[in-house]
């Protein structure tokens, strides 16, 4: 595991998450998503209906990972 700040990590995971697969699946050239991104995908009032999703990704992805 390498050492990076947190938004860094949190960029590079998202890109595996549900909304990340979806708006970035088709570019293989992209390695994190743009912290823009992020902000929408846990902001519930733009993405409502992948809200849950989204949250509950993060928090399996850093159970595995870090607990």
């Amino acid at each position: 595991m390498k050492k990076q700040p947190f938004v860094d990590f949190l960029c590079e995971v998202m890109l595996h998450s549900p909304c990340g697969r979806w708006y970035y699946g088709h570019d293989r050239r992209v390695e994190k998503v743009a912290m823009n991104d992020v902000l929408r995908y846990f902001d519930r009032n733009i993405n409502d209906t992948y809200y849950e999703g989204e949250i509950e990704f993060l928090l399996k992805h850093c159970e595995r990972k870090y607990l």
